[in-house]
């Protein structure tokens, strides 16, 4: 039934200790789960500044580029490198002076596709700035999409 909602882990009581009590266990997994991911990035734990980056324009068009993501577009426990760089690769928000807001990406680190308003960019990243990680990472995807896609079974049939 879409009109009630249903919740899984709810927790009542009269005791305002109890409930702290829960709240602070729940708020420490959290925390052990951050601390996990950063442990297993073997990657240094940065966040992608505006001094890391040129000044945005949005009469400049960013296809091709990699960009960085506003680390305050990001929760805080995501406002690090491998969330933040990410490859434009389309959508009218990457052109210049485009109509829309939508840009089109490919995450540097997993290479999973994604979708960020041109406002949430916080510029293109400088060479200097950009990790060694994510230039080994750039050209991997590049070259993955500039690979001739196999065609399909009907396009043989015909």
């Amino acid at each position: 039934n879409e009109i009630f909602a249903q919740y899984t882990q709810c927790m009542v009581s009269d005791g305002y200790a109890e409930i702290i009590q829960l709240f602070g266990h729940r708020v420490q997994e959290q925390a052990d789960k951050v601390l996990a991911e950063q442990a297993s990035l073997n990657l240094p734990v940065k966040t992608v500044t505006a001094d890391d980056c040129f000044p945005h324009d949005y009469s400049q068009n960013i296809e091709g580029k990699v960009v960085a993501v506003k680390a305050e577009s990001l929760a805080p426990e995501y406002r690090t490198s491998n969330h933040q760089l990410i490859l434009i690769i389309g959508g009218n928000g990457a052109s210049g002076k485009g109509r829309g807001n939508a840009c089109f990406c490919v995450n540097l680190y997993t290479g999973e596709h994604c979708r960020w308003e041109r406002y949430d960019i916080q510029g293109i990243v400088k060479p200097e700035a950009m990790p060694e990680w994510a230039n080994q990472r750039e050209s991997e995807i590049r070259n993955i999409q500039h690979q001739p896609k196999e065609k399909s079974r009907s396009e043989d049939a015909r």
